[in-house]
């Protein structure tokens, strides 16, 4: 048994250094290419949404852990309630995002910020299959699949950051938000066989949909 968690605890680790190590890649490569006021202005739409997302995974995540793994039989109503939460709560965000978004610009100075605060319904749709992802796979313990989901979806942006600039054409933050999203969605596609057997979701109901959401209310708060 506890060979059994160290094996799963060291691609937990893995899927972590997959993680830090192509974010700081990144990194690297757009302080090379983008002028100061752009890297500023996607330094702070990342601190937006990594905020905002730890929202949202701090809502629905830990629920759809907890009560997924510990009820086997409701897992596909599990999974279906923590879907219509993420896409709902997603929703929700993009619209008070774009509602505030002309007074973050504003008081950071960041005119570009503007737009694409505006539009982060955009970011928030693609992640949250990802994110669902992760949580099943979580639910699951199958590391090792979570830890090619974070690998495929860093190589995939960082590659398609190096391609683009490398062609000779002008990365802005835009482009990088559409680059991010086409990485979201690419990763995940690669991961809909390998985790077919996992992939069970059912339609959601009330029951499920009130244990998520009043469980999400403490992680949130914690």
């Amino acid at each position: 048994m506890g060979q059994k968690w160290l094996h799963k605890g060291s691609y937990a680790l893995i899927g972590n250094v997959f993680q830090l190590g192509f974010a700081f890649l990144t990194f690297l490569i757009l302080v090379r290419v983008l002028s100061p006021e752009a890297l500023g202005t996607w330094v702070l739409y990342m601190l937006v949404m990594s905020i905002v997302d730890m929202t949202r995974q701090g809502f629905v995540q830990q629920g759809l852990v907890k009560f997924g793994s510990e009820d086997t039989s409701a897992y596909g109503s599990i999974n279906g309630a923590a879907l219509f939460l993420k896409v709902g709560i997603s929703i929700a965000l993009s619209l008070v995002l774009r509602i505030s978004a002309s007074y973050f610009a504003a008081l950071w100075k960041a005119h570009d910020l503007l737009v694409i605060l505006q539009i982060s319904f955009i970011y928030f749709l693609h992640s949250a299959i990802l994110r669902f992802m992760e949580g099943i796979l979580l639910v699951n313990q199958a590391y090792k699949k979570l830890a090619i989901l974070y690998f495929l979806y860093g190589l995939f942006f960082a590659t398609g950051i190096l391609i683009w600039v490398l062609i000779g054409r002008e990365l802005s933050v835009f482009q990088l938000m559409i680059g991010q999203c086409g990485s979201f969605l690419l990763s995940s596609a690669c991961m809909l066989l390998p985790i077919s057997a996992y992939w069970k979701v059912s339609c959601p109901t009330k029951k499920w949909i009130s244990k998520l959401f009043h469980y999400g209310k403490y992680t949130l708060g914690n």
